[in-house]
């Protein structure tokens, strides 16, 4: 677990270390320093990836204040950016609800399948071994992230009820495994977006 930590961090960017902060003061319920770090994140962030993150944590954080109005507003701009975008941590099915009112709704139309005509001969085709490499690291970073998060949730649940003795080492192991995690799913989303513009540009 220690080296997937080291070189998990050695990945990270300031703003998803400033996001990972924030995600351990969300799980404090300490709202105002999740808010001061994703404004941190915000001003660091380089890639519309990287807004986007930080914009539907915002709405998360803001919707637990609650600050109803505020959340709706970070989640429209990141749904502007990325209309599929999904809320990446576990939220009340109130906040859930609220976030889904903004996604865009599917189209009712089918969608149209290209048949190759019969006189004309099918293209070859070419194993795009990039996008599947890509798309296996977005798998178990994935996996490695969704782990972390769940050992993470327990620890914090088991340092409420500790022994004053052991609960600040019990925080202490849950915020590094919050933080690991989160980096994970950056790793997995940013293996994502590869695989996808890899396998466009293959095709």
């Amino acid at each position: 677990m220690g080296g997937l930590v080291a070189v998990l961090l050695a990945a990270i960017t300031p703003c998803e270390a400033a996001v990972g902060r924030a995600v351990v003061h969300y799980n404090d319920a300490e709202w105002d320093a999740a808010l001061r770090e994703l404004a941190i994140a915000d001003r660091v962030a380089q890639t519309d990836a990287e807004h986007v993150a930080v914009w539907l944590h915002q709405g998360i954080v803001l919707a637990n204040v609650p600050d109803a109005e505020g959340a709706k507003a970070a989640w429209r701009s990141a749904l502007e950016l990325q209309p599929r975008a999904l809320l990446p941590l576990q939220v009340s099915p109130r906040v859930q609800a609220l976030f889904d009112g903004l996604r865009p709704k599917p189209a009712d139309a089918p969608t149209a399948v290209a048949l190759t005509p019969k006189n004309e001969p099918a293209a070859s085709s070419r194993v795009p071994v990039v996008p599947i490499v890509s798309l296996g690291l977005a798998v178990v970073a994935s996996g490695v992230g969704l782990g972390l998060a769940v050992s993470a949730s327990s620890l914090f649940s088991a340092a409420r009820v500790a022994e004053p003795s052991a609960r600040d080492a019990l925080r202490a192991e849950a915020q590094t495994r919050s933080l690991a995690g989160n980096i994970a799913f950056a790793v997995a989303g940013a293996a994502a977006v590869v695989a996808l513009i890899t396998f466009i540009v293959l095709r």
